[in-house]
């Protein structure tokens, strides 16, 4: 290919370019109802009174931990009685087999912890010893 082989192919392209540049296409009424279609369908819309609630019911949670928390002494207290509650429930539900042993020992009876009365009523109080 010799320089003026390069120099007419360039000149065919510019004449392309040219045709190109005077007819510029217009898209269809049907592609611009489409687009405009796809623009309204993603923007924004506007939030719904559930979403207002809940946004509502977050900002007031917000305000009762910032309220409560510190006063209580701060997340470390909190997980620490959140853990303090699990092994309670934990203890009282499953009642393992050491804790009935240890109970027996301290209580001296070798009754079953079902059958321990820990809150004893006001008649236990109230009878009399008479030392025999």
């Amino acid at each position: 290919m010799t320089m003026t082989d390069r120099s007419d192919a360039m000149a065919e392209l510019d004449s392309f370019f040219r045709a190109a540049r005077t007819s510029a296409p217009v898209p269809s009424a049907d592609l611009t109802a489409r687009i405009l279609a796809d623009a309204a369908a993603a923007q924004p819309r506007a939030r719904t009174q559930e979403a207002t609630a809940r946004r509502a019911w977050g900002k007031r949670w917000r305000g009762l931990r910032r309220l409560y928390l510190p006063a209580l002494g701060g997340p470390g207290v909190i997980a620490g009685l959140a853990g303090a509650i699990v092994a309670g429930a934990w203890i009282g539900f499953l009642q393992p087999a050491p804790l009935a042993s240890l109970a027996s020992r301290v209580t001296g009876q070798t009754a079953m912890l079902e059958q321990i009365d820990l809150i004893p009523t006001l008649d236990s109080y109230l009878t009399t010893d008479t030392g025999e």
